[in-house]
């Protein structure tokens, strides 16, 4: 005999996402799209933390590398490229600027580190480091009161932060000069 359970539909995505995370270690992405399925379905992140006996923090990676190009985390499952490489293209959630860099940077798969690397740079090429001289002296604070978008790289070992437009980043120097 086997034991059949009927649910709800969001009630069946959370039993198989504990099923899988508790007695067989389910494959990332697995993990970060019912993740996804049941934020979309009204949970917080707080929520799913608290259920699966994890952090905040781990939800919001999880639901951060949930917003990658659907290519890219096809690569990933296929092992084609490391978990390290989809969380460089989650620093932006862009699906067309992903899919770009992904044709541009594909032939460094194999150079490890370094096409982590090379992913993350070209991703935020155009940005203003929130560590840099400038980034430093307009500040984060004064550039979201302007207006600013600020894109966070969860992923990264020194919580890199990038002021996205650089245009208003010289406009508030120049005003604070």
């Amino acid at each position: 005999k086997v034991p059949c359970t009927i649910s709800e539909s969001d009630q069946a995505i959370e039993l198989s996402l504990v099923e899988n995370v508790i007695r067989a270690g389910m494959h990332p992405a697995d993990e970060f799209e019912a993740f996804n399925r049941l934020i979309e379905g009204g949970a917080s992140v707080e929520d799913v933390a608290d259920r699966f006996g994890t952090t905040v923090k781990h939800v919001t990676q999880r639901m951060k590398l949930a917003r990658v190009a659907p290519e890219i985390v096809a690569l990933y499952r296929d092992g084609e490229i490391r978990l390290e490489v989809i969380q460089a293209f989650a620093v932006s959630d862009s699906h067309d600027r992903q899919r770009e860099i992904l044709e541009r940077v594909r032939s460094y798969f194999h150079w490890g580190d370094h096409a982590v690397h090379q992913i993350r740079q070209t991703l935020t090429e155009t940005f203003v480091s929130a560590s840099s001289r400038l980034g430093r002296f307009v500040g984060i604070e004064a550039y979201e009161a302007a207006g600013g978008i600020v894109t966070r790289d969860l992923f990264s070992n020194h919580d890199s932060v990038h002021l996205n437009d650089r245009d208003l980043v010289e406009t508030l120097a120049i005003a604070k000069l």
